[in-house]
């Protein structure tokens, strides 16, 4: 299976590189153009950055695909990787980013339970504002339940994002 029909059936389904899952940004490389990119913004020092999740995701397809940064043209999550390398079937790669679809699913719904809807920013920095404000917040039961809910379902994604996605 090449590289191009993988990205087609596989990429496709799951947006986890572009969505906010594993990254904050991206950092853009030298030979980068960034005319046309969304929501870019300029770093102090160092090269700009494009904020995670990409402005330019719409649903899981990416609309600046033939000109998106070198970090996006080059990575690739280790699902993809193993189905590349024949390690791994298509079927077998595409129920996990089902799977794990739907634990993203579970942490956005919690994730609002506790006050946090705000689908602009990166996933861990969600889950840090939570946890900073679930700590200011006191002794309410129902509050600590969900939260103690959304740890375990963040741990979960942080195992599968380290065993399935994280390439190296």
């Amino acid at each position: 299976m090449t590289s191009q029909e993988i990205s087609s059936k596989l990429c496709a389904e799951c947006g986890f590189c572009c969505n906010g899952v594993i990254f904050a940004d991206v950092r853009l490389q030298d030979g980068d153009n960034p005319a046309g990119l969304p929501g870019l913004k300029q770093a102090r020092s160092g090269p700009a950055r494009l904020p995670q999740p990409c402005p330019a995701l719409q649903g899981l397809l990416c609309t600046i695909y033939a000109r998106r940064p070198g970090h996006c043209r080059n990575f690739e999550c280790l699902l993809f990787q193993k189905v590349l390398a024949d390690a791994s079937k298509l079927p077998s790669a595409q129920r996990t980013v089902a799977s794990s679809r739907k634990l993203l699913l579970r942490i956005h719904k919690l994730l609002a339970t506790l006050g946090d809807q705000d689908d602009h920013l990166p996933l861990s920095r969600r889950l840090q504002r939570t946890a900073r404000r679930m700590e200011r917040q006191g002794d309410d039961p129902i509050l600590a339940d969900a939260y103690s809910t959304l740890t375990l379902a963040a741990h979960q994604m942080n195992t599968v994002l380290q065993n399935k996605f994280y390439p190296g």
